[in-house]
């Protein structure tokens, strides 16, 4: 058995943050090798054909998040790919359904309250509702496209390796603030914003440490960025879907309303995901299933 050193294990493994840090150049590398050849596509499209070329995008990127993360696991790992969190054991259809649940359940009660406080106006409603009812169910698949590729990079393979190298808590606290810091360059982002999206990604993490499996933060970021875009017709991280159901009007100050960037950027939001964060931790209703139990012994 080769013994222990600076960069490997008593069992000859390299060190869990080396691996976390291998994830993450080999997905660079490969995220470079592909993006020449999506260079020759159109970069300014309009309308719905631009969010199917962010959809495609971003699926090339989640077959290679994918991809890598299973290299990672079993060639690295010595393990097997189900210890990701990302598979049909028993009880995963419940957890992926309590995140959708959560999700839905949060942005309606953000929505109700700016609406309610006039924060958030109704200007008109879309004239072309069957186009708006296409559009709708094509952005779930664009929506879970995208949540998904931000859970496998953020909650996945390398923050799982980083528990392991540091704490739970520096490790959550590190991959949220990338998760927040990400989307600082977005439309209309404000400080307030990013510091809501390092929450959001608070949650996503204890939720995936609750369960040890990946469906239940994806089930919420899922839901949150749908019935946000597709059925209130708030942007998402300010960014509109196309063909929304109304058309909204953002009344001053940005910091209650969220302004373009949409709900993620309203002092609501902090309060809403501190509170869901704060019960989730404390909760004793959430924890890992057998099956994942068994598999990360």
């Amino acid at each position: 058995m080769p013994g222990a050193s600076l960069f490997r294990m008593e069992d000859g493994r390299l060190r869990p943050g080396l691996r976390a840090i291998l994830f993450l150049a080999l997905t660079l590398v490969l995220y470079y090798l592909t993006v020449g050849a999506f260079a020759v596509w159109p970069g300014a499209l309009p309308g719905r054909s631009a969010l199917v070329w962010v959809g495609i995008w971003r699926g090339v990127q989640l077959v290679i998040l994918l991809i890598v993360s299973r290299f990672m696991v079993v060639w690295f790992d010595r393990r097997s790919f189900r210890t990701l969190g990302l598979w049909n054991y028993p009880g995963f259809a419940r957890e992926l359904a309590m995140g959708a649940a959560l999700g839905s359940a949060t942005v309606t009660a953000g929505a109700i309250l700016l609406l309610a406080s006039g924060r958030l106006v109704i200007v008109t409603w879309t004239d072309n509702w069957k186009e708006t009812t296409v559009a709708a169910a094509t952005g779930f698949l664009l929506v879970a496209i995208a949540a998904s590729w931000e859970e496998i990079l953020f909650r996945g393979y390398p923050f799982q390796r980083l528990i392991e190298s540091l704490s739970p808590v520096a490790s959550v606290a590190i991959f949220s603030t990338f998760f927040g810091l990400m989307h600082k360059s977005n439309p209309d982002a404000t400080p307030l914003s990013v510091a809501n999206t390092v929450i959001a990604g608070t949650f996503f993490a204890v939720a995936y440490l609750k369960t040890r499996g990946l469906w239940l933060p994806l089930g919420f970021h899922i839901a949150w960025n749908y019935v946000q875009g597709c059925l209130f017709s708030l942007p998402v991280s300010g960014i509109r879907m196309y063909r929304p159901a109304a058309i909204l009007e953002w009344r001053p100050p940005v910091w209650l309303s969220g302004g373009g960037y949409g709900l993620e950027g309203s002092v609501v939001t902090t309060l809403l995901l501190a509170a869901l964060t704060l019960w989730l931790v404390r909760t004793r209703r959430v924890s890992p299933s057998a099956a994942m139990r068994e598999v990360l012994k």
